[in-house]
């Protein structure tokens, strides 16, 4: 038996809306959590750097901080990107509902517009 024959998309996002749920709530901690360690980081660093006086330390210091925040954003933008993939999908997709799940249920996973049971995403909001 082929995948095709066994995979539906039409049910696939209410389907495994347990595990995409579980992925919006690590995302929630990761957006979070990530500008908080480079906040902490960036200090440890800049203070390791003045305490030890050395400029080349601390022009070390300044280029590790810029690659932390870009890679922040990247991370922190991350569901939006998500976001625009499944609203393109969407768009030319006859199952808008089954794909409204997966972004609610990415996105906000807590809320009520996410469906576990199987049903319409839309009946919930």
């Amino acid at each position: 038996m082929l995948l095709a024959d066994t995979f539906d998309m039409g049910t696939f996002c209410t389907g495994s809306a347990g595990l995409l749920q579980f992925v919006g709530y690590i995302l929630t901690i990761v957006k979070i959590a990530i500008p908080i360690l480079i906040v902490a980081f960036g200090l440890l660093d800049f203070g390791k750097a003045v305490v030890g006086s050395k400029d080349d330390l601390i022009k070390k210091s300044a280029i590790s901080l810029l690659r932390r925040v870009v890679a922040g954003i990247v991370i922190f933008f991350l569901p939006t990107l998500v976001l625009t993939i499944f609203d393109a999908i969407s768009d030319y997709s006859n199952n808008k509902d089954d794909f409204d799940n997966c972004k609610a249920c990415l996105l906000h996973p807590g809320g009520k517009s996410c469906s576990t049971d199987g049903g319409d995403s839309s009946s919930y909001e």
